[in-house]
């Protein structure tokens, strides 16, 4: 027979959980009888059998028994306290005869939760507190100075970065000045949104920007792949207004603006 405890035999509080599996190798033919194991319940003041299970599995010429327990304490000692789990006895059928096999306990300890007694160390041996030493401010003032001006420069150089500052903004962002003109309807005396954007294509082109040139400015500027379908559009309706039908007056368009403000936001990933 072979008992497999717990992993450990000490350091156990109430209400802990302690697992148990037992081993018991029988001739051929022989069966527990489910019947002798204990019922679930309490087993003392201080143990109590949550569960328990058996199994028997066939190997080669013999048979083994397992038999899983689970077990939870309920003692709470004052100091660590030697306790166990309880032993039983099955019975084995084998045919007509039955014989017993006992199960043996399982020690194991207990310790308190708390600590019994106070420490017996005389108060007035133990060193004094340290005095409080000063931290030196000498330098304090400019160190926050100088982590200001940082924090400052940092916040100044993304704000710039971002195109957020209002001196400079939109230098070399052709895109940026065209929706802030068709937004505020503020472009030059004669000019009109699509004029607005065309000026910003040829500017970020570098030369005047036509519907058969699409292709090549999406290679060359691969940033603005992600609006190429609108692209295309504003070019196709921009052509179609301007040639087809000549003289016509046109009106600021909402798909313009968010045309506009697409290519402003592609434009910053420089």
């Amino acid at each position: 027979m072979q008992l497999a405890g717990p992993e450990k035999d000490s350091g156990y509080l109430v209400g802990d959980i302690l697992k148990t599996e037992s081993i018991i190798e029988v001739a051929p033919g022989t069966k527990l009888d489910p019947q002798s194991l204990p019922i679930p319940g309490p087993l003392n003041a201080a143990i109590e059998l949550r569960s328990i299970e058996a199994e028997q599995t066939q190997q080669g010429q013999s048979s083994q028994i397992r038999i899983h327990a689970e077990y939870q304490n309920f003692l709470a000692p004052e100091r660590v306290t030697q306790t166990e789990l309880p032993s039983f006895t099955i019975r084995l059928l084998t045919g007509p005869t039955a014989t017993t096999a006992k199960i043996p306990a399982f020690p194991f300890h207990v310790s308190p939760l708390r600590v019994a007694q106070q420490s017996a160390i005389d108060l007035a041996e133990l060193r004094p507190n340290h005095s409080i030493q000063p931290l030196p401010s000498q330098n304090l003032l400019f160190r926050l100075i100088a982590s200001a001006i940082l924090a400052g420069a940092t916040a100044l150089a993304f704000a710039a970065a971002q195109g957020w500052l209002p001196i400079g903004r939109n230098q070399n962002r052709p895109f940026a000045i065209a929706a802030r003109h068709i937004a505020r309807q503020k472009g030059k005396a004669g000019t009109t949104p699509y004029q607005e954007l065309h000026r910003a294509f040829d500017a970020t082109a570098g030369h005047k920007l036509f519907p058969a040139d699409l292709p090549g400015f999406i290679e060359a500027h691969p940033r603005y792949t992600p609006a190429q379908a609108d692209i295309t559009t504003f070019f196709a309706t921009s052509d179609s207004l301007f040639f087809a039908r000549n003289g016509q007056t046109e009106k600021p368009q909402p798909d313009l603006l968010k045309l506009a403000r697409t290519l402003r936001r592609l434009e910053r990933r420089r």
